[in-house]
């Protein structure tokens, strides 16, 4: 009998149906970033109508229509492409062809097109995201699409078993996978890689003040770090970032003539260690950020590069990558926190920390004028400066007023309440009014400590601070908003806040991990989520080449060949062992339970005649058996006819052996004759 090409209806495989429309769903919260917004409407109208047919059975789609549709769709993707990207493109089109495919399931071949798209998609999805909660995600995924496929190609195999089956060969592929992602070699990758949906948030480049508030109002991760040793205290974990030198009055921004990357070398290590008394070294990783700009402690030296661009330092002493970084970056750094920043003083250029607006914020120059003079030394003009944030009554809040125009003069003089920014930006406008060279420095401060020696550093933790040039000293740190709220370095955002604000925080953060049985849980994950991006995500060409170093003695060609054929040799013998059927090659023929049966019959005197039936044998040698062997041989006949001819899928080899030894655990087989 042939097997059947057409499934009659989507009522025929509702199961299949149905899953196959689930996993479609859940790929697609996953690819949010790069599908566009009429291909959002193609899969929901998609999803709709197979709900349709699956509950009230609607007739299928004309061929036809399905045609012409399928042309308008490629003429618009066509249309498109140069504004999405090659990649992006490709994977519109995967999404659109699951659609109309979805739209019209109706042969075994059309189920089986959906689910080669589907595992297409769900590889796609590795290109946006690899993090372990995305791998346990598309793991469940899987998971579903093989009991799906077991469904459709083996009916006669039960739910149960087909996911029994599906996490077995998972599990199966899973030592290869890792084999074969430790030995292949790490070509280039042939597009660059789509940034996340998280690195379209973060600091940017230019900074009005109020923008770092939007920011504390999220709890996305920004980068973990593994120190060495012991973690740096609260008032040193000051994470530079992005260096702002140009204001026009409103807003600060990094000068456009100032933006070329110029690698610098603050000398070697030795030397370093020799002058500083407090250092740290530690591991970062850092997520997509959509900018070239990295994290670090003051003053850093790249000590091992993992991530696939360059790594430098500027004469900002900030980390930058060669090109945007829309992949997580992994680097080891060592930090001299008690350096004095006066590595470059010869090249400082000093007007470019003195620029100041043509116009506005007319209140702020006076009252500069006002009170600082020339006379002045570096830190009279601080300690004045500083003055007027701890004499008037100015408050640290998530929710500043709008100040639209002359911002500087609207927070010093009318409204004293601020974020960072505001705090950040006033006093370096207020600097250089003074005439000392000033900018404002954007980064996050602080870090939530999750074991012993990590930090997890998010976007709440964002700050801003000034740093302001002094000639004996070279830069110094001013941070304003420690003057104002001190807890904000000491203890983070939250004891900061007042009453209000801090509810209003709580509220947005908030999420299951809050809940105190949770707690721990939540740590204990992040902590695996930072040594899996440590030890997979950070899997590169280095760390390759130092197994085949450890392995070997030395890199060559000879001894990576060698590496990777003893790999395929092992993955051979590996898949030998799953699938070769040595009882069929060997002549192993495992005795079924109805053998041992008849055997254990025979060795008694009671031998079943070849033209005899089971149940004829049994009917012919029941008067001779005892009433416990009749009653056992009796069940275990019934379940063997179920088994061998029945549709009762319960019964099983295994419960026949389990039956068989109930019949041979009988001591006396044989009634007594009288």
């Amino acid at each position: 009998m042939t097997k059947k090409r057409y499934l009659q209806s989507p009522h025929a495989s509702v199961p299949i149906y149905t899953s196959l429309m689930i996993v479609f769903c859940l790929v697609l919260f996953t690819l949010t970033e790069a599908l566009m917004g009429w291909v959002w409407v193609l899969c929901a109208c998609a999803i709709v109508i197979a709900y349709l047919r699956i509950r009230k059975n609607l007739p299928n789609v004309k061929n036809l229509t399905l045609n012409l549709l399928a042309i308008f769709c490629m003429v618009l993707l066509i249309f498109l492409s140069g504004d999405f990207g090659l990649m992006s493109t490709m994977v519109n089109l995967l999404v659109v062809a699951a659609c109309l495919k979805l739209i019209n399931l109706h042969t075994r071949a059309d189920y089986h097109m959906v689910l080669i798209i589907l595992f297409f998609l769900i590889a796609c999805g590795f290109i946006y995201h690899q993090s372990i909660y995305i791998v346990a995600y598309y793991f469940a995924c899987l998971v579903v699409l093989f009991v799906t496929a077991f469904l459709l190609n083996r009916g006669t195999l039960s739910l149960p078993q087909s996911v029994t089956q599906s996490c077995k060969m998972m599990l199966q592929a899973l030592p290869i996978a890792i084999a074969l992602f430790m030995v292949v070699p790490r070509l280039p990758p042939f597009w660059q890689a789509p940034a996340e949906k998280n690195t379209q948030t973060g600091l940017s480049e230019q900074i009005t003040p109020g923008d770092i508030a939007n920011l504390a109002q999220s709890d996305e991760l920004v980068f973990r770090a593994e120190f060495e040793e012991a973690i740096p205290s609260a008032q040193e974990r000051y994470w530079r970032s992005i260096v702002l030198d140009y204001f026009d009055g409103k807003s600060w921004m990094m000068g456009r003539q100032h933006t070329g990357h110029d690698r610098k070398q603050l000398g070697d290590k030795a030397s370093l260690l020799a002058q500083s008394t407090r250092n740290y070294r530690y591991l970062v990783i850092a997520e997509p950020n959509d900018t070239r700009w990295l994290y670090s402690l003051d003053v850093p030296i790249v000590e091992e590069n993992m991530s696939a661009m360059m790594i430098g330092l500027n004469q900002q002493y900030q980390l930058y990558q060669s090109e945007i970084n829309k992949s997580p970056s992994l680097y080891i750094l060592h930090s001299f926190t008690d350096i004095k920043l006066n590595a470059f003083v010869p090249e400082i250029d000093f007007a470019r920390y003195l620029q100041l607006p043509l116009e506005g914020n007319p209140r702020t120059q006076s009252w500069v004028n006002e009170n600082i003079t020339d006379a002045m030394d570096f830190n009279e003009k601080v300690k004045t400066l500083n003055g007027f944030f701890t004499q008037n009554p100015f408050a640290y809040t998530l929710k500043p007023p709008l100040m639209p125009n002359s911002p500087v003069d609207s927070f010093l003089f009318d409204h004293q309440q601020g974020f960072c920014s505001h705090y950040a930006s006033a006093l370096t406008y207020m600097l250089r009014l003074s005439n000392v060279p000033a900018r404002m420095v954007a980064g996050y401060q602080g870090g939530t400590e999750q074991g012993d020696d990590i930090l997890s550093v998010r976007q709440f933790d964002a700050h801003a601070w000034v740093e302001a040039y002094d000639t004996e000293q070279g830069w110094v740190r001013l941070d304003p908003t420690a003057l104002v709220a001190p807890n904000r370095v000491l203890s983070g955002l939250l004891s900061a806040l007042n009453a209000q604000d801090s509810a209003v925080f709580s509220d947005e953060i908030s999420g299951i991990f809050d809940i105190p049985f949770l707690t721990g849980f939540a740590e204990s994950f992040a902590v695996l989520d930072h040594k899996w991006n440590q030890l997979v995500l950070g899997f590169n060409n280095d760390s390759q080449t130092d197994l085949v170093e450890r392995l070997f003695g030395e890199l060559s060609r000879k001894n990576l060949i060698t590496l990777l054929l003893i790999t395929l040799v092992a993955i051979a013998m590996f898949l030998t062992v799953l699938f070769v059927p040595y009882q069929r090659i060997f002549k192993i023929n495992k005795k079924s339970s109805l053998e041992k049966l008849l055997r254990l019959l025979s060795k008694a005197g009671l031998v079943k005649e070849p033209h005899e039936t089971l149940e004829q044998f049994y009917q012919r040698i029941s008067p001779l058996l005892s009433k416990q062997m009749n009653e056992r041989l009796e069940r275990f006949i019934s379940a063997f006819y179920d088994y061998s001819y029945g549709n009762d899928s319960r019964v099983s080899e295994k419960e026949l052996d389990v039956l068989y030894t109930a019949v041979a655990a009988v001591k006396k087989p044989i009634a007594k004759i009288n």
